[in-house]
This record gives structure tokens, sequence and C-alpha cells, in this order.
């Protein structure tokens, strides 16, 4: 599958024309290269400057399929980001950020874990802790 195919699914799940099951079939279809992993990694980039949640959740989607090491870079920044945000862009994304210690934990490069550990030591005071648990089970992860 090309770029020009993996851009339609990525725009109909940010969309979201296609969600759940069906997002993750036809993302489990694309054969990943070089330049998807760059559009997908300029994505993330673009998140820090232009947060649209529905995007975010397609591209861990993305990073569920296809866990790998490309993408740790993107998504620890995108993490670290998320430290700035205000209360109401941070709680539109929380799930997307959960759900990033999970494929962190999945593609289990060790340099995320200082990250996932200041999600521990500075912990979403509203969160009522579940990002801190979510990061401790990435790190435990990621140490499997």
């Amino acid at each position: 599958m090309s770029l020009s195919a993996f851009i339609e699914i990525y725009e109909k799940g940010s969309s979201e024309i296609i969600q759940g099951s069906a997002l993750i079939n036809a993302l489990k279809a694309i054969d990943f290269d070089h330049e998807i992993y760059s559009y997908v990694n300029n994505e993330f980039q673009s998140q820090v400057n232009d947060l649209n949640p529905e995007k975010l959740n397609v591209l861990m989607k993305v990073v569920y399929v296809e866990p790998s090491t490309v993408f740790t870079e993107s998504i620890l920044e995108f993490l670290n980001h998320s430290f700035n945000l205000s209360k109401d862009d941070l709680f539109s994304v929380i799930a997307e950020i959960e759900f990033s210690f999970t494929v962190l934990g999945m593609i289990k490069d060790k340099r995320a874990i200082p990250v996932l550990e200041r999600f521990i030591s500075e912990p979403v005071s509203w969160d009522e802790g579940n990002i801190a648990n979510a990061a401790k089970y990435g790190i435990q992860a990621i140490k499997s």
C-alpha cells in the first residue's frame, strides 16, 4: 500500500468515518515503509503545535498496529509537551496519553522510561492517579 492509501485511511480515521476494529484492520493491511513512518512522525510533531484529539487517536492506533522504535522520539516529544497543555486540552487527549504508555510498552524502548517516570512523579492532579498507574504499567512492559 502506498503513502496515498495510508493518508486516505488516516484522514477517514481522523474524521471518525472509520473507527475501532475497522480502523485497526485497515491499518493492519498497510505495508509500512520509510515514507509512511516519516509521515506518521511528522503528524506526531504537528500535534505539539496543533492538538487534534481525533488525529492523535489514529496515530496511537498506528503505533499499536506497527510498534516500532521509529516512533519513540515523536511520542516522547508529544508526552513532554503534554505537561504544558491547558487542563482542557489535556483532558481532551487523556485517553491517548494513557494509551501512549501502552504502545511505548509494546515498543520496549528504554528511552521512554524517564518520561514515564515523570508522569509518576508529577501526576495530573485531577486524574486521581490513573495516569501514574498507566505509566507504571508502561515501565513494567518496557522492562519485561
